[in-house]
């Protein structure tokens, strides 16, 4: 009986060591987090609180406000050339990412996913494959 034991966990170690030497450079080529990244736990908090941003796009220099649930978020669009809109959308958190998707007008309609970095006291970068989009402001009461 007492064989039988030894046995049978040294068969289970030996599949517990197997499972991690197989499973290990899966693990080590996982990236970490940058200095000051927000991780994907964190933004997964503030989109379940329904938390709002508001900020300024780099690219064109249309101001966002954006509030409400993972699920059904609005997002309020200024732009320099007078265009105004207020738009529906989702959002939801990959890895380490926000991906959102909203109807931008004479834009089809695609899955934006972005990185956050921590630039200060809610502020942030807000970031796309390392180049820096937006900066945004997280609103708090």
């Amino acid at each position: 009986m007492h064989v039988f034991r030894i046995r049978n966990l040294t068969r289970w170690s030996l599949l517990v060591v197997a499972c991690f030497v197989i499973t290990g450079p899966v693990y080590a080529q996982q990236p970490g987090l940058a200095a000051d990244q927000v991780p994907g736990f964190v933004l997964q908090s503030w989109l379940d609180q329904g938390v709002a941003f508001a900020g300024i796009s780099h690219a064109n220099g249309c101001h966002t406000m954006t509030t409400g649930g993972a699920g059904k978020r609005v997002q309020f669009l200024s732009c320099p050339n007078g265009f105004a809109e207020k738009l529906q959308g989702s959002s939801r958190v990959v890895g380490n990412s926000i991906c959102s998707t909203f109807p931008y007008p004479g834009q089809p309609v695609v899955e934006q996913c972005r990185e956050w970095f921590r630039l200060g006291d809610n502020k942030f970068a807000v970031r796309n494959k390392g180049e820096v989009t937006s900066t945004q402001y997280r609103l708090v009461k």
